[in-house]
């Protein structure tokens, strides 16, 4: 087995730009990175590095097609058995050629090794076309709510050199500071911040917003030499700006903000998926706003179990994924198969199968249980203490009603209720706490559906915060081929 940062330092002091090698991991080609969870690390590099390598004294394997392209690995033995006699070393570091990969995936002949393959060449042939981009960096710290994300997230900002991105739908909105546990500038510690304090609370947000926003940001972030910490609890917020997933042009985006004022929704951010036919819309009209204000109206008028009825009969996976109270969503679905003419639920698995589009890091931060709640009902009661009562009013005072996506996040629905005279302020205030505590439950199923996320137990490190950063700071390290971490 071999020092990769020994490896990696070597070939940074060599006189060629970070794009003349690559790394493969996995048998996916990478530029400048690979995957934390593989057990062998590959090197490839072009014709010129390969050049000046020989130059060195060093050994280089030649592709059959005259071009020198080589590879690292820890697990040699895997490539002894199928590599006819390419087995070299560089420096006692095994060597075998890329084309001598692709033979051996090709005698695997499984379809996995066969995706491989295409995946490979295509890499090489943009390499060769001198198109293949580089993925950008990234780095996710997510969790469930009240676990700690915000003051970590400071300290691996100072320590990576990052912005970072605030994946919370509800710091978005101006004026919500409190019932959003919104960060102060205090408490930012000079670290930049975006994502925050962009929105009015009667303007629309969705995933989609997020998504494209988040994109307007980062050109600056790495003009400025910096990473981006994607930092937050809507997990399908992360995962549709690390996936790229496209929302086609009726999911989030279709409705003239007139057509959602009086939407209702949570505020989570966490996708689930005896009437006459003549009655429901099925040949609505082309505008996609008014299709979904008469979905709107049916189910003023005929409750939220008509809608889902509806959507079984076009999407049944997302009507056993959503909950017939979840409104939104459920009329999200219909619309996008209206738009369409296919189930949400196809499209979103479709999507969530993609590549990453970022050279990321995905940390998800987390407790005990019984700590997260008890700091769950701590946080509640320090938002009531600083004044969660009076900032709901002000916003009432300002237009705003449950009727907004705004006023659906955790706190703002139920102090609304208990100021309509609906709820007593003890039983507001004991639902946040029990929703909340659902909603921590929730976003931890949502992390363990995703892939290649490194979980940091907080009780393993005895909570010790410096601990947990050098860990963190550890994993990143192993991304020395892919991340500009500088002198981490």
């Amino acid at each position: 087995m071999f020092d990769k940062c020994s490896l990696m330092q070597r070939l940074k002091e060599l006189p060629f730009s970070e794009k003349e090698y690559w790394v493969v991991a996995g048998g996916a080609m990478v530029l400048h990175g690979f995957r934390p969870q593989t057990h062998d690390i590959d090197l490839g590099c072009s014709a010129r590095l390969a050049d000046e390598l020989e130059q060195q004294g060093h050994a280089v394997s030649r592709c059959e097609d005259g071009t020198r392209k080589i590879l690292y690995s820890e697990d040699i033995e895997i490539f002894e058995n199928w590599i006819e006699g390419t087995v070299e070393t560089i420096d006692g570091i095994p060597v075998v050629c890329v084309d001598g990969l692709i033979r051996m995936k090709r005698n695997l002949g499984r379809e996995k090794d066969l995706a491989d393959i295409e995946l490979i060449e295509k890499k090489l042939s943009e390499k060769a076309r001198g198109t293949y981009a580089a993925k950008p960096p990234m780095v996710i710290l997510s969790g469930p709510t009240a676990v700690g994300k915000t003051k970590l997230s400071i300290a691996l900002a100072k320590a990576i050199g990052g912005e970072i991105i605030s994946a919370d739908s509800c710091q978005v909105y101006r004026h919500m500071d409190i019932g959003s546990a919104k960060i102060t500038e205090e408490e930012m510690q000079g670290i930049p911040h975006h994502m925050i304090d962009i929105l009015e609370p009667w303007e629309d947000f969705s995933v989609a917003v997020f998504k494209e926003k988040c994109e307007q940001c980062l050109p600056g972030i790495y003009a400025r030499g910096h990473i981006p910490i994607v930092t937050g609890g809507t997990g399908f917020y992360v995962q549709a700006l690390l996936r790229d997933i496209d929302f086609g042009s009726g999911e989030e985006r279709s409705c003239p903000t007139e057509g959602r004022k009086n939407m209702r929704s949570d505020s989570s951010g966490m996708p689930s998926e005896g009437d006459s036919a003549s009655e429901r819309p099925s040949s609505p009209p082309s505008d996609s706003g008014e299709y979904r204000i008469r979905l709107e109206r049916l189910a003023e008028e005929k409750g939220p179990q008509y809608l889902h009825d509806m959507l079984r009969e076009v999407d049944s996976a997302s009507a056993e994924a959503i909950h017939p109270n979840n409104r939104k969503r459920v009329i999200r679905a219909l619309e996008f198969f209206h738009l369409t003419g296919e189930p949400i639920s196809r499209h979103n698995e479709r999507e969530r199968e993609k590549e990453p589009a970022y050279n990321a890091c995905y940390f998800v931060l987390n407790d005990r249980r019984e700590r997260v709640y008890e700091n769950i009902g701590m946080r509640v009661d320090e938002m009531l203490r600083r004044g969660l009562v009076a900032e709901v009013e002000r916003l009432r005072e300002m237009g705003c009603h449950r009727g907004m996506i705004s006023m659906q996040g955790l706190g703002y629905k139920e102090i609304l209720a208990y100021l309509d005279g609906e709820l007593s302020l003890e039983e507001a205030v004991e639902i946040i706490k029990r929703d909340t505590r659902h909603f921590a439950k929730r976003q931890l199923t949502w992390f363990r559906r995703e892939k290649e996320v490194i979980w940091v137990d907080k009780e393993s490190f005895g909570c010790d915060e410096e601990r947990i950063l050098e860990y963190m700071l550890q994993e990143l390290r192993k991304k020395e081929g892919g991340l500009p971490f500088g002198s981490v």
